[in-house]
């Protein structure tokens, strides 16, 4: 099955496109600058979000492309395009909640060099807990673990979503994501 590869790529994808949403400008010393002009940090800040999720959505339309054209050159069989689009769905909420999760590590850190490597260690961390919690049968990992907020085989089972998982990840999003505009907007500029 591909399906974990691509949410670890798309995982790591976005939590660097978090990480880096005010590390860059940070690395390169040019904070006071893109804040010295005429423009307020409300707006930089929601003009970076919105170019993120731009991304996130360019490569979940191809990425939704690719499947499903493979699916039919391959004549997958039974195909339900509903169940195919809900586990998609589960892919970009994984996607936004790594997003939203670097942009807080970003805000709550310096500047960070090794971004990569810290996209990188999250992910595969969160993704082997994950594991271990399926392989043990612990709960309390799906609330830690964004790999397991909905069970995969419960969607193409069900066609149905678990309610207080989705609300965790939910408030987890919202929470990050205020918590990054908030220190984007009071912190102070070193040049």
């Amino acid at each position: 099955n591909v399906l974990p590869i691509l949410l670890l790529a798309g995982s790591i994808q976005t939590m660097n496109m978090g990480i880096t949403l005010a590390n860059r400008e940070k690395l390169a010393q040019t904070t006071d600058f893109l804040l010295a002009k005429p423009v307020d940090r409300s707006r930089i800040f929601l003009q970076k979000l919105l170019a993120h999720l731009s991304v996130i959505a360019l490569t979940n339309i191809i990425l939704i492309g690719y499947i499903y054209a493979g699916s039919q050159i391959t004549d997958a069989g039974d195909f339900s395009m509903q169940t195919f689009l809900m586990v998609m769905a589960v892919f970009t909420g994984i996607q936004l909640w790594f997003l939203a999760v670097g942009m807080a590590v970003s805000a709550l850190v310096g500047r960070i060099r090794a971004v990569v490597g810290i996209s990188m260690a999250t992910v595969f961390g969160l993704f082997v807990a994950s594991m271990f919690g399926s392989v043990v049968g612990d709960e309390t990992i799906r609330y830690i673990a964004p790999f397991k907020y909905v069970d995969l085989l419960e969607v193409v089972k069900s066609q149905t979503y678990e309610l207080p998982h989705i609300i965790v990840w939910a408030s987890i999003v919202i929470v990050c994501v205020s918590l990054s505009w908030i220190i984007y907007q009071r912190k102070d500029v070193h040049s």
